[in-house]
């Protein structure tokens, strides 16, 4: 369906990729934030081998928190803030330790 919506916006197939990334991971740093023991190594990882890049986590982290204030005022919770900045630090970390070479998807 992006692929339609975005030929018909005029979207270039690179932003085409970038919105067809973020609508097919979009609740995937929230599930894990929220569910998942953030102090195990091998979630870190396991999320990271899904983004990819720290472009992609960035651009994922900034979906997920436009998402949950969209929700409503009260869906954005400081606990929420603290787990999904904990994940994000903790996958960028990941991505600057390991020299994760950055490309478009």
């Amino acid at each position: 369906m992006i692929q339609r919506i975005g030929a018909r916006m005029g979207l270039s197939s690179e932003d085409i990729e970038w919105a067809g990334f973020l609508v097919r991971q979009h609740l995937l740093m929230v599930k894990t934030a929220l569910r998942r023991d953030l102090n195990d190594e091998q979630v870190i990882l396991r999320f990271a081998n899904e983004i990819k890049t720290l472009h992609q986590l960035k651009m994922l982290y900034l979906l997920t928190f436009a998402d949950i204030k969209a929700v409503g005022g009260d869906a954005w919770t400081s606990w929420k803030n603290i787990l999904l900045m904990e994940l994000f630090l903790k996958t960028s970390h990941f991505f600057e330790k390991n020299a994760v070479p950055e490309s478009p998807l």
